[in-house]
C-alpha cells in the first residue's frame, strides 16, 4: 500500500511540475547589425568628454581648525594632473619643512610654546 501511494504521489508531482512547451520562441534572433549601427549612432551623437585637466582645480586650498585638538590646518598646494584620459593620476610632491615650520612643529608636539627647551619631567 505504501509503495502504491509513493508511486501515485510521484506521478502527480511529475504531471503537475511539467510545463507545456510554448508555441512561440521566448527569445527571437535579433539583428546584430542594427544593434551595432544604433550604438555607433549614439556614440556619434554624444558630446565629447571634457578632459580631466579641465575638470580638476588648479590648486588645493584649505584653512580650518580640527575639532578634537583645535589644530589649525593651512594648505595651498598646486595640483598636477599627469594623464589626458578619463581617470586622473595625481602626484603629490615631497618638500622639506623650513626652519620656522620645524620649530612650530617642535613646540606643538612637546607643548613648549613659551620656553625653548624640552619640557621637564614631573618625576
Amino acid at each position: 500500500m505504501r509503495n502504491i501511494c509513493i508511486i501515485i504521489l510521484s506521478f502527480l508531482l511529475l504531471c503537475v511540475g511539467c510545463q507545456p512547451t510554448p508555441e512561440q520562441d521566448a527569445v527571437k534572433q535579433k539583428n546584430t547589425n542594427q544593434l551595432i549601427e544604433a550604438v555607433k549612432e549614439a556614440e556619434q551623437a554624444a558630446p565629447a568628454p571634457v578632459p580631466v585637466k579641465e575638470q580638476m582645480p588648479k590648486r588645493f586650498q584649505c584653512d580650518f581648525v580640527t575639532e578634537t585638538r583645535q589644530v589649525h590646518v593651512q594648505a595651498d598646494v598646486p595640483i598636477r594632473v599627469l594623464t589626458e584620459g578619463t581617470f586622473p593620476l595625481i602626484r603629490v610632491q615631497r618638500r622639506q619643512f623650513t626652519n620656522e615650520e620645524r620649530l612650530t612643529v617642535y613646540k606643538r608636539l612637546f607643548g613648549s610654546e613659551n620656553n625653548t627647551g624640552p619640557p621637564r619631567r614631573p618625576w
